[in-house]
């Protein structure tokens, strides 16, 4: 089964979970698509000032400990999130999905329309969030929707996927890069070199046992860039 399109209709199922000092509304989302469905978790403090959409690969435990819990960090910063898996299921099946990049920036893109037509989303401000690929998911996507996405961060990501867009992006990027990673740094460096929009690469410190300050300093970066370029101070 190849990619479907994107029919923004949401199903959702509502909790509330208090994480002092912030009241956090949780919804499960489902999007439904032609012959599937998406899978998603919106999270929404009182007050939110700004939402940030993250791609989930809840396959990839690399990642997907890491986006949690920086994700978390933003709703205490009054920063809506937004968790989606871009594949459904039966679409991870097919490998060479898990790398159409344009196909599914396209389909990113659709989700962040839906949010602009949500009651309680419409007047966020929206940010992106990529992880490894989903890096130059969000930079692809984010040439598309052109002015309707106000900054982007990218987490030891594969920039240089989304080449041909680099040049064009008007939105502020924060790349984020592990200090160890020398080969995610050079391609980061090549893809910093070819934006000219508001940009920023930080070095983060990486090792086996350093996880925890890892994701805490990846945590706190992510929260700064978004606090200043989607105006949330």
């Amino acid at each position: 089964m190849k990619i479907a399109d994107v029919n923004v209709i949401f199903n959702t199922r509502i909790f509330k979970l208090i994480i002092m000092p912030t009241l956090i509304h949780i919804t499960d989302v489902q999007i439904q698509l032609d012959h599937t469905s998406l899978e998603g978790c919106l999270n929404m403090p009182e007050n939110a000032k700004a939402l940030a959409i993250f791609l989930n690969e809840n396959d990839n435990n690399r990642f997907d400990l890491k986006i949690k819990y920086i994700a978390r960090e933003l709703n205490q910063h009054g920063i809506t999130t937004l968790l989606v898996d871009l594949l459904a299921i039966q679409e991870k099946k097919e490998y060479e999905n898990r790398f159409n990049i344009r196909a599914l920036s396209r389909r990113l893109v659709k989700v962040s329309l839906w949010a602009m037509q949500q009651p309680k989303l419409r007047f966020l401000a929206i940010g992106f969030f990529g992880a490894g690929m989903g890096a130059a998911i969000v930079l692809q996507a984010a040439l598309i929707a052109g002015h309707r996405i106000k900054a982007i961060v990218c987490l030891d990501g594969l920039p240089d996927l989304a080449r041909e867009a680099l040049p064009f992006i008007k939105a502020p990027v924060l790349f984020m890069v592990g200090s160890l990673d020398n080969r995610i740094a050079c391609l980061n460096n090549y893809a910093y070199s070819m934006l000219h929009c508001e940009k920023e690469i930080a070095i983060i410190k990486s090792g086996l046992n350093l996880f925890n300050e890892q994701t805490t300093q990846a945590a706190e970066l992510t929260s700064a860039w978004f606090t200043k370029e989607l105006n949330t101070s």
